[in-house]
């Protein structure tokens, strides 16, 4: 047993995520209506009423009020001072509280009682104990010595707190409690002079019981945390992270909610990390998000890190393990019907300094748009997007882009059919610096295109169900004269991913330092279920092709001209024919060499979060082949199991694993979790081990592990 010589207050709460079916003191008992208010009425086999005013009852007594029922074998009343004596064994029942005793005093006016020997229930907070004695307050505060209390149905199956004395607030709904004994299976495991916690989910000041982990590099980790509750709208967890092989970290988070917005604050300092003793070691994050009356925002996302292998070495998140860049962005703006306007910050840090000053990514100091959108009578729409950024990169080009574009177009749409064509004119100017001189570049392009549609639906029925099938033709014709682009600096721009929302869009770049040259006509056809109850889509296939009137000549740098006179083929799958199912796929077929380019393919069931299954394969010609599988699922009463196996088929390496056990009841749980990640060719894998093991209703001893499977596992929610 782990004996602590300080006082402790641990925000835990009683609410439990599989709550168990705690039995009742009054499980069975025919329990009668309370009294009318004002009034009080008594039960039993035999009353004798005495002269000085007192009344006893003798046998299946029962007495009631408005809001409590006693019921004992025999009861002395006195009618002047409403107060019972009780002997028992007697009941006693409010709207929250359910016991059963020896006997007790109950004063009915002053709505207080001094019990001994109870065994009660709070009904609310599901939970159980036993007392030596109990003493009951109108101010809804109750007294217990030499008392215990649980969530768990059995005490010998589950945590119990024992103390010497506990106090319950049932307004606030806080219990205090001195010498305290915690036991799972009977088994003490930890004492505290003092002890507060929630009887709810409210959160409450003090320590939060020890986490532990290990990792290959730093051996084993305790992690002792402290819970700050500001404010209901504030808070911090600070702790102290012990790592074996490495020394002391510490750790704070700060967590911020207002009416208009909401942050979070993450900071980590390793002073000295034996391991790499050259320097101290941690890292900061800012994230804000605020939306304020008048349509005004800010976003705010600012991530430092000491070294390139923090992520690597110290980082809980393992995802994070892979990063080359952390962004750095202050964005305020307002959105008006129809207005747009934003102010905005990026820069980056660049974790890898193997990475070319030339290969990082450019910094916006400081990024201005401004967007507008005026809708005419008749279906005519003026749209205005413009844009002023000064790019920054040490060893390159730099210089500021303005961009403005109008767009004017008509939308004529009925039930069945629409048609949109629309014209534009783009116009880009830079003020470029480097490569030995100041210089001013210019680019005017305009843009035509016409996109249609029609919609054809019909129902469907099989048995008793019914649904709705819909056919949805597409065709966008696009028109981008030729101007050589070749001296202009590519700042932002990258060439787009190539999908079925790809076949609809005005440009086949990602931003505006490249605006691509065509004449092309897109088709597209999308077919889909929808079920007839609500609409819901069960399934959705698309198919689409681009076909290209002329070659393609703008291109980036170390690209070739488009000379091809189709696109690939696209399809687009996705389906949910039954509700534990969501499959989905795409392929994108090369027409020239008959085969797929491009591939992803994922099945997933979920049938609770017990029931989980997920199959996923990516394909990218020359690049990656790399199948993906991950599974929950029970392996026998209360057990699951757990899984992830993340595979590189070309090269035949696993990339992550991920394998662990879970044992689960209503009342504590226990998870042990093996998880390999790869880093770099250079640094190999790293192998992390998760335990954690949670007293429902309590508290838990470990890492998280549900934010881990989320990290891990797609689509796990």
């Amino acid at each position: 047993m782990l004996a602590v010589s300080q006082m402790l207050t641990i925000p835990i709460s009683f609410a439990a995520t599989m709550s168990c079916s705690v039995q009742s003191p009054l499980q069975g008992l025919d329990v009668p209506e309370y009294a009318t208010a004002g009034t009080y009425q008594i039960e039993a086999d035999r009353i004798l009423a005495k002269p000085e005013g007192t009344s006893r009852a003798e046998g299946h007594v029962r007495m009631m009020d408005d809001n409590s029922l006693l019921a004992a074998r025999s009861l002395v009343f006195d009618h002047a001072e409403r107060i019972g004596n009780a002997s028992g064994p007697i009941i006693y029942h409010t709207p929250t509280l359910e016991l059963s005793a020896v006997s007790g005093q109950f004063d009915f006016d002053r709505k207080t009682a001094q019990i001994l020997a109870p065994v009660f229930y709070y009904r609310e907070e599901g939970a159980i104990g036993s007392a030596r004695e109990m003493q009951l307050a109108s101010s809804g505060v109750s007294s217990l010595e030499d008392a215990s209390i649980t969530t768990c149905p059995s005490q010998k199956h589950g945590w119990l707190v024992s103390a010497r004395h506990i106090q319950v607030d049932e307004n606030r709904e806080w219990v205090k409690a001195r010498h305290v004994v915690l036991s799972f299976k009977s088994i003490p495991l930890f004492y505290s002079p003092y002890l507060s916690f929630s009887l709810n989910e409210a959160r409450k000041t003090g320590f939060l019981l020890p986490g532990i982990a290990a990792t290959e590099k730093s051996g084993a980790e305790l992690q002792i945390p402290f819970y700050w509750n500001i404010a209901p709208n504030q808070d911090a967890t600070l702790t102290l992270r012990h790592l074996q092989r490495r020394g002391e970290m510490l750790q704070a988070n700060y967590r911020f909610l207002g009416p208009f917005q909401e942050g979070n604050i993450d900071l980590t300092y390793l002073p000295t990390d034996r391991l790499r003793p050259e320097s101290a070691r941690g890292q900061a994050r800012i994230d804000q998000h605020g939306q304020y009356p008048g349509g005004w925002f800010s976003d705010v996302q600012i991530h430092y890190a000491s070294d390139k292998d923090y992520f690597i070495d110290l980082s809980e998140n393992l995802g994070s393990a892979s990063q080359t860049h952390l962004e750095r962005q202050i964005k305020v703006g307002r959105q008006l019907a129809g207005l747009s306007y934003t102010a905005n910050i990026q820069s980056f840090q660049t974790l890898d300094q193997r990475i070319q000053p030339t290969s990082r990514p450019y910094q916006r100091l400081p990024q201005l748009t401004f967007s507008m959108s005026r809708g005419w009578t008749s279906g005519f729409d003026l749209d205005l997007d413009t844009e002023a950024v000064n790019f920054v990169r040490s060893d390159s080009v730099e210089g500021a882009r303005l961009y403005m574009e109008p767009t004017i177009s008509f939308l004529k749409k009925d039930s069945g059919a629409f048609i949109q064509p629309a014209a534009s004119l783009s116009q880009t100017t830079y003020f470029l610096k480097g490569g030995g001189k100041d210089h001013v570049i210019s680019r005017t392009l305009p843009r035509f295109s016409l996109h249609g549609g029609l919609l054809f639906e019909r129902p469907l029925k099989s048995g008793s169900s019914t649904a709705i099938h819909t056919l949805e033709p597409e065709i966008y014709w696009l028109y981008i004269p030729y101007k050589s682009q070749d001296g202009l600096p590519v700042f932002d721009t990258t060439d787009l991913d190539f999908n079925f929302g790809q076949l609809f869009r005005n440009n086949r770049f990602s931003g505006i330092d490249r605006i691509g040259d065509t004449n092309q006509i897109s088709l597209g056809l999308t077919s889909s279920l929808l079920r007839n109850q609500d609409g819901r889509e069960r399934l959705k296939i698309s198919i689409g092709q681009i076909r290209y009137l002329r070659d393609r000549k703008v291109v980036l740098p170390g690209e070739v001209p488009g000379t091809r006179q189709e696109s690939d083929i696209i399809l687009d799958v996705r389906s949910q024919l039954a509700s534990d199912w969501n499959i989905s796929g795409q392929v994108q077929w090369d027409t020239q060499q008959d085969t797929a380019g491009k591939s992803t393919f994922r099945a997933t069931y979920r049938k609770d979060r017990q029931r989980f299954f997920t199959l996923s394969y990516r394909f990218r010609k020359t690049q990656l082949e790399q199948t993906d599988i991950a599974l929950v699922w029970p392996i026998f009463s209360g057990f699951n199991g757990v899984g992830r196996w993340h595979y590189s088929l070309p090269e035949n390496r696993t990339l992550n694993t991920l394998l662990g056990i879970q044992y689960e009841s209503c009342c504590w749980s226990v998870s042990l979790f093996n998880a390999n990640f790869l880093n770099t060719e250079e640094e190999g894998s790293t192998q992390v081990v998760f335990m954690q093991f949670e007293l429902k209703g309590l508290s838990s001893l470990g890492s998280r592990i549900d934010r881990l499977l989320r990290q891990e596992i797609p689509s796990y929610q």
